[in-house]
């Protein structure tokens, strides 16, 4: 077996988990002419069915819309479209992740849904008296206090007094 036969039901589950949906579909010859496009492996219409069953069989939920053409599309992930929003809507919030660290894993949270849903994970909920630290540092601090807590140890936490955008002094 060569290394194409062992790639293509690998392309073809990140095909289906990047590009389809509920309301977004592929045909068999799209996934065919993609894998050729893209990945450069040749594929007949048996073998990407052959495939999408043994993606189906090791637990992707790929729904095949039978007819002339049969269609696919993945409808479940591990987090629905609001579950992300609500965690897009926390890091964004957080007072403890800076932004470029905020920006960095909303990126990864999109990449979870469709592209297609992009657009409605695009929230900016940048409010003026949000406080966001410079320090990187800060967010492996906290990454790091969990193995301290696995023990039981204390652990202090030393809180910062700030000056905000409207003028007042905050704490966090």
């Amino acid at each position: 077996m060569n290394i194409e036969n062992k790639l293509r039901p690998i392309y073809i589950a990140k095909i289906l988990l990047e590009r389809t949906d509920e309301d977004h579909v592929f045909t068999t010859n799209e996934l065919i002419d993609i894998l050729e496009r893209e990945y450069h492996i040749s594929a007949h219409r048996t073998t990407v069915s052959d495939d999408i069953q043994v993606l189906a069989q090791a637990g992707l939920d790929v729904d095949m819309i039978k007819s002339t053409q049969n269609k696919y599309r993945v409808l479940s992930r591990t987090f629905d479209l609001a579950e992300i929003k609500l965690l897009i809507d926390a890091v964004e919030s957080s007072k403890f992740i800076t932004e470029k660290k905020s920006e960095c894993l909303i990126k990864k949270l999109q990449k979870l849904a469709s592209i297609h849903s992009a657009d409605a994970l695009k929230r900016n909920l940048k409010a003026c008296s949000r406080f966001k630290p410079d320090n990187e540092e800060v967010f492996f601090i906290n990454g790091n206090s969990f193995p301290i807590c696995q023990y039981n140890f204390a652990l202090i936490f030393i809180y910062l007094l700030y000056r905000s955008c409207d003028g007042h002094i905050r704490a966090t």
